[in-house]
Protein backbone atom coordinates (compact mmCIF):
# COMPACT_ATOMS: atom_id res chain seq x y z
CA UNK A 1 0.00 0.00 0.00
CA UNK A 2 0.90 3.43 -1.11
CA UNK A 3 2.62 5.30 2.41
CA UNK A 4 0.17 7.29 4.14
CA UNK A 5 0.09 11.43 3.26
CA UNK A 6 1.19 14.00 5.40
CA UNK A 7 -1.46 16.85 6.31
CA UNK A 8 -1.46 19.10 3.68
CA UNK A 9 0.04 17.32 1.23
CA UNK A 10 -0.96 17.42 -2.43
CA UNK A 11 -1.51 14.20 -4.25
CA UNK A 12 -1.43 13.25 -7.90
CA UNK A 13 -3.40 11.07 -9.87
CA UNK A 14 -3.99 9.61 -13.01
CA UNK A 15 -7.56 9.21 -14.52
CA UNK A 16 -7.35 7.52 -17.22
CA UNK A 17 -9.86 6.24 -20.43
CA UNK A 18 -8.25 3.66 -22.89
CA UNK A 19 -4.93 5.66 -24.29
CA UNK A 20 -5.66 9.03 -22.77
CA UNK A 21 -4.10 9.88 -19.23
CA UNK A 22 -5.74 12.85 -17.69
CA UNK A 23 -3.26 14.00 -14.47
CA UNK A 24 -5.05 16.25 -11.44
CA UNK A 25 -3.58 17.00 -8.32
CA UNK A 26 -5.66 16.60 -4.95
CA UNK A 27 -5.31 18.83 -2.28
CA UNK A 28 -5.23 17.16 1.59
CA UNK A 29 -9.23 17.71 3.53
CA UNK A 30 -10.48 14.79 4.99
CA UNK A 31 -12.87 14.31 2.00
CA UNK A 32 -9.88 13.91 -0.37
CA UNK A 33 -7.80 11.69 1.81
CA UNK A 34 -10.63 9.47 2.16
CA UNK A 35 -10.94 9.08 -1.72
CA UNK A 36 -7.67 7.95 -2.30
CA UNK A 37 -7.81 5.58 0.46
CA UNK A 38 -10.34 3.91 -2.46
CA UNK A 39 -7.81 3.86 -5.13
CA UNK A 40 -6.61 2.48 -7.07
CA UNK A 41 -10.13 1.64 -8.96
CA UNK A 42 -12.14 2.07 -12.30
CA UNK A 43 -15.27 3.97 -11.95
CA UNK A 44 -18.26 3.75 -14.99
CA UNK A 45 -18.25 7.55 -15.37
CA UNK A 46 -21.59 9.40 -17.22
CA UNK A 47 -21.46 12.63 -19.14
CA UNK A 48 -23.81 14.84 -18.42
CA UNK A 49 -25.30 17.78 -19.47
CA UNK A 50 -21.51 18.15 -21.82
CA UNK A 51 -20.34 20.01 -18.85
CA UNK A 52 -18.86 16.82 -16.53
CA UNK A 53 -18.69 13.36 -15.65
CA UNK A 54 -19.29 11.43 -12.72
CA UNK A 55 -19.51 7.80 -10.86
CA UNK A 56 -20.66 6.46 -8.01
CA UNK A 57 -18.21 6.24 -5.07
CA UNK A 58 -20.00 3.56 -3.73
CA UNK A 59 -19.41 4.43 0.52
CA UNK A 60 -20.21 7.97 1.87
CA UNK A 61 -16.69 10.08 2.14
CA UNK A 62 -16.18 12.27 5.10
CA UNK A 63 -18.11 16.01 4.47
CA UNK A 64 -14.71 17.61 5.86
CA UNK A 65 -13.65 19.45 2.77
CA UNK A 66 -13.89 22.74 1.06
CA UNK A 67 -17.22 23.20 -0.19
CA UNK A 68 -17.64 25.36 -2.85
CA UNK A 69 -20.80 27.85 -3.85
CA UNK A 70 -20.42 26.49 -7.58
CA UNK A 71 -17.82 24.39 -9.96
CA UNK A 72 -15.22 25.67 -11.91
CA UNK A 73 -14.15 24.39 -15.06
CA UNK A 74 -11.14 21.89 -14.42
CA UNK A 75 -12.19 20.93 -10.89
CA UNK A 76 -12.27 17.23 -9.74
CA UNK A 77 -15.05 17.08 -6.80
CA UNK A 78 -17.70 14.62 -4.63
CA UNK A 79 -20.95 15.54 -5.49
CA UNK A 80 -22.19 15.32 -1.58
CA UNK A 81 -26.35 14.72 -2.02
CA UNK A 82 -25.46 11.68 -5.32
CA UNK A 83 -22.54 10.60 -3.19
CA UNK A 84 -20.38 10.73 -6.79
CA UNK A 85 -17.01 11.61 -7.99
CA UNK A 86 -17.63 14.68 -10.34
CA UNK A 87 -15.63 16.16 -12.95
CA UNK A 88 -16.50 19.22 -14.65
CA UNK A 89 -14.78 20.43 -17.91
CA UNK A 90 -16.97 22.96 -19.48
CA UNK A 91 -19.91 25.42 -18.97
CA UNK A 92 -18.70 27.09 -15.30
CA UNK A 93 -20.28 30.27 -17.03
CA UNK A 94 -23.62 29.10 -17.89
CA UNK A 95 -24.41 26.27 -15.40
CA UNK A 96 -24.37 25.98 -11.49
CA UNK A 97 -24.37 23.33 -9.14
CA UNK A 98 -24.65 23.24 -5.11
CA UNK A 99 -23.72 20.47 -2.91
CA UNK A 100 -19.74 20.06 -3.94
CA UNK A 101 -16.62 19.83 -2.16
CA UNK A 102 -13.50 20.08 -4.53
CA UNK A 103 -11.11 17.74 -4.22
CA UNK A 104 -8.72 19.06 -6.43
CA UNK A 105 -8.03 20.32 -10.19
CA UNK A 106 -7.28 18.96 -13.46
CA UNK A 107 -4.00 19.89 -14.61
CA UNK A 108 -4.69 18.20 -18.13
CA UNK A 109 -5.58 20.12 -21.24
CA UNK A 110 -9.55 20.05 -20.65
CA UNK A 111 -10.07 19.57 -24.71
CA UNK A 112 -9.50 15.78 -23.92
CA UNK A 113 -13.24 15.24 -22.69
CA UNK A 114 -14.87 16.86 -25.62
CA UNK A 115 -14.71 13.66 -27.68
CA UNK A 116 -15.21 11.03 -24.70
CA UNK A 117 -17.95 9.11 -25.36
CA UNK A 118 -21.38 8.97 -22.35
CA UNK A 119 -20.06 6.30 -20.93
CA UNK A 120 -16.60 5.21 -20.30
CA UNK A 121 -14.55 3.21 -17.96
CA UNK A 122 -12.21 5.71 -15.86
CA UNK A 123 -9.34 4.34 -14.29
CA UNK A 124 -8.12 6.69 -11.07
CA UNK A 125 -4.46 5.74 -9.37
CA UNK A 126 -2.09 7.74 -7.43
CA UNK A 127 1.11 8.79 -9.44
CA UNK A 128 3.76 7.48 -7.10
Amino acid sequence: APAAHAQGQETRISMTVGDTVISATLEDSETTREFIATLPRTMAMKRYADREYYGKVGKRLSEKGPKIPDYSDGDVTYYVPGGSFAVFFDKEEQESLSGLIRMGRIDSDLSVFNDMPDSMELSIAVVE
